[in-house]
């Protein structure tokens, strides 16, 4: 057996086994290394080069338990989703509104959020100047059947439901605003990449070196 083998290495003579192959790995190591080094450089200018996205995001709480937040979560998204077509609007499940945007921008994913908080500001004021207006109708209404000497009670109730609802009416509050951005890609896994790339490129450059250096003079 030992004979056939030796017969083999020597009609053979270009073939490696596995241990003298990773004696010229051990002896070439620092050549692997280098092109490890360029692997990882590589991959480091790619991450810093990659772009950013932005990710905005603003929980709020209405005023009002009664507020229709389904119906005010649709007009933010029919209001913003021409210029911010990233953003979303939708209602947890406590009943709060969850607005997000993404952007390559910070300003303009910060602006999507602050769109939709002007949104419900606005919603807000809505709801406090109906109730004002009716109040006042509702005054205008009683003096003029106090000063006939009709009955006024039955205004009175409402007027008095309507000054309730008004002072109950708390402005909409912000639970939770951030922005954070992240990189498209996985940084880690570009970084692994690179690296192996590295260690590959640094392989196949030994096997070369190795080749030629054993072919040279038959070439030539």
């Amino acid at each position: 057996m030992l004979l056939l083998n030796k017969n083999k290495m020597e009609n053979n003579p270009e073939e490696i086994n596995i241990a003298e192959y990773l004696k010229i790995l051990i002896k070439n190591k620092f050549l692997i290394l280098l092109f490890t080094f360029l692997g990882l450089l590589l991959a480091l200018a790619i991450i810093l080069l990659m772009p950013r996205e932005y990710h905005s995001k603003v929980v709020i709480k209405m005023g009002s338990s009664e507020t229709n937040v389904e119906q005010v979560a649709g007009e933010i998204n029919e209001t913003l989703s021409q210029k911010y077509p990233t953003l979303v609007a939708g209602v947890l499940s406590d009943g709060m509104i969850e607005v997000n945007n993404y952007s390559t921008r910070k300003a303009e994913a910060e602006s999507g959020t602050t769109g939709a908080l002007s949104i419900v500001s606005l919603i807000d004021d809505g709801a406090k100047n109906n109730i004002q207006t009716r109040i006042n109708n509702l005054k205008v209404g009683m003096d003029k059947l106090q000063s006939e000497g009709q009955q006024i009670a039955p205004i009175y109730l409402e007027l008095s439901d309507l000054q309730g609802q008004l002072s109950g009416l708390d402005p909409a509050k912000v639970m939770q605003q951030s922005t954070v951005f992240k990189r498209k890609m996985n940084s880690i896994v570009v970084l692994l990449i690179g690296v192996i790339l590295g260690i590959f490129v640094g392989i196949v450059s030994v096997s070369v070196k190795e080749w030629w250096g054993v072919n040279k003079k038959r070439i030539f």
